[in-house]
């Protein structure tokens, strides 16, 4: 991620845009960019992957510099850290769920609703 510019564009490709995880990283992507999700109709149409198009990134908001840090310290305890910290990061986030609904449940249903009709 230290390697985007200004306006520049990732595709992520993501599974079950109704998991936790995923609504976090959409919440999280649209604080700092712009978003679009695609699901291709022939190759998807019966799996529950979709690709994430984050465009107009802006690196040097503080958004981006949080996310990061967030992320990197996520694959540190997933990687390094103990079963009890991970298991303790993992109930943190999931109930950060819950008050991201709250504000961004509208834009979601937005967003999700293409990836739905397939």
């Amino acid at each position: 991620m230290q390697r985007i510019k200004k306006d520049g564009k990732i595709v992520i490709l993501q599974h079950k845009l109704d998991a936790p995880n995923t609504i976090l990283l959409l919440h999280t992507f649209s604080k700092f960019s712009s978003l679009q999700l695609f699901k291709p109709i022939k190759k998807h149409a019966i799996w529950s992957s979709f690709y994430i198009v984050a465009g107009q990134i802006q690196p040097e908001s503080t958004h981006f510099q949080t996310a990061v840090t967030t992320w990197e310290n996520e694959w540190r305890i997933a990687t390094f850290g103990t079963e009890a910290e991970y298991h303790e990061n993992k109930a943190l986030s999931e109930s950060i769920v819950r008050d991201v609904l709250r504000d961004f449940s509208t834009r979601l249903m937005q967003l999700g609703e293409p990836i739905w009709e397939v």
